[in-house]
């Protein structure tokens, strides 16, 4: 796409009207952001996250380090879905056992403070927005409790039940395998950890954790996307977004308290996730290793030029 603008415009939401002006072959939204409410909180917003999701809808965020106004979000009745990106290192498993880990640093940090799960009032005013974007991968930076993000869900569950407002589901998004089960096991294992025994079997019992499959290769941003961004859009934006056309997100269809309507955009609601987790396992992550390590071998940096080595293409063809 050739840039039409004559200048360079910095991406910001008061910007939009004059790129679309200027370029129509860029998308803007087309709808009244201040007229959306809130319905889903979702934590940390990396590449492979904004790859996948619509930014547009993500009209406001919290701090990171403000426990009580996270909390008092995630208490709200019209919060029927948590969603996170948070990296497989967010939901401290054990290497070695591969089940959650109550002894990570992090959690007992958090179990320091139990007091955190009182049901206290949760009567929050102010304006709520479809996504409230909380700004974190998976510890908040300072020592206010909970810092973790399942710190953060389970006081929240504990003060939902504790007022008679019903769960929401939480919804792993991240590009791990039984993402659902191990958002499970880390709210569990957390609430656990915390000396919240019966609240642990409440969530066990009571709240929906879907199983996901996600697959659109997002590399990292760098210099070199910051300037093409600028060179064939004309937009000056400090994190764009680069990745592949294809696009796969596939969902366990478990949400209880109810869910949009992703599937009018292409994502797949399915009784059950693995086949489409063995696929992706074997047919791509298998053919990513047999590109990329030899690539590694011989300093190759990038895959597209991985497969035009002869040598490579001949191995991954064999």
């Amino acid at each position: 796409m050739a840039n039409t603008l004559k200048t360079t415009v910095k991406l910001s939401a008061l910007n939009l009207g004059a790129i679309a002006a200027a370029n129509p072959q860029i998308v803007v939204p087309n709808f009244a952001r201040d007229a959306l409410s809130a319905g889903i909180v979702h934590f940390g917003v990396g590449n492979f996250h904004r790859s996948h999701q619509i930014v547009a809808s993500m009209i406001d965020f919290l701090p990171v380090a403000n426990s009580a106004a996270i909390l008092a979000q995630l208490a709200q009745p019209n919060i029927r879905i948590v969603s996170m990106t948070v990296t497989e290192g967010g939901y401290f498993i054990n290497a070695a056992t591969g089940q959650f880990d109550p002894t990570h640093s992090a959690i007992v940090e958090d179990a320091k403070d139990p007091t955190f799960i009182a049901a206290l009032p949760t009567n929050a005013a102010g304006k709520f927005f479809f996504f409230v974007q909380i700004l974190t991968k998976c510890l908040l930076q300072k020592k206010t409790n909970p810092r973790t993000v399942f710190g953060l869900i389970v006081t929240a569950l504990g003060r939902r039940r504790a007022n008679g407002t019903p769960p929401f589901t939480i919804l792993s998004c991240d590009n791990v395998v039984k993402n659902g089960e191990m958002a499970h096991n880390a709210c569990v294992g957390t609430a656990r950890a915390l000396g919240q025994t019966e609240l642990a079997d409440w969530i066990s019992e009571n709240v929906a954790f879907p199983n996901g499959m996600v697959d659109r290769i997002t590399p990292m941003t760098g210099d070199i996307e910051r300037v093409a961004c600028q060179q064939n859009h004309g937009i000056e934006d400090a994190w764009p977004v680069f990745c592949e056309s294809f696009k796969q997100w596939v969902l366990e269809d478990n949400f209880p308290a109810g869910r949009p309507a992703l599937g009018k955009v292409g994502v797949q609601f399915v009784p059950d996730v693995t086949p489409y987790e063995i696929m992706k396992l074997r047919l791509l992550n298998g053919g990513h290793a047999a590109i990329a390590y030899p690539a590694a071998l011989l300093d190759i940096k990038f895959a597209h030029n991985a497969m035009q080595n002869k040598l490579i293409s001949a191995f991954f063809f064999y």
